[in-house]
């Protein structure tokens, strides 16, 4: 286990970094998925959240056809149907 110091203000962002910016969660694993979003959107991210790989890229063509585009993906490697890194 490693052990780590937060440094004073190292919890917020800059003003302003993280407008804009919108996250593509994929997990299966519903606890892992919740603990992500959290995790993201504590940092005012936008932030859409899906369980495999089809809906990944479904919400990846939704994005596309409103003229948005997705900043950042956490995928999970070992989806039930598709290896993570396809979908990227």
């Amino acid at each position: 286990t490693a052990r780590f110091q937060a440094t004073p203000g190292s919890d917020q962002l800059p003003k302003g970094a993280s407008q804009g910016k919108s996250v593509l969660i994929v997990d299966d694993n519903a606890t892992s998925l919740q603990s992500l979003v959290d995790t993201v959107s504590g940092a005012c991210v936008e932030t859409v959240a899906v369980a495999n790989a089809r809906e990944a890229l479904a919400a990846i063509e939704q994005a596309a056809a409103a003229g948005r585009e997705f900043t950042s993906a956490v995928v999970d490697a070992s989806l039930p149907d598709e290896h993570g890194l396809e979908v990227v």
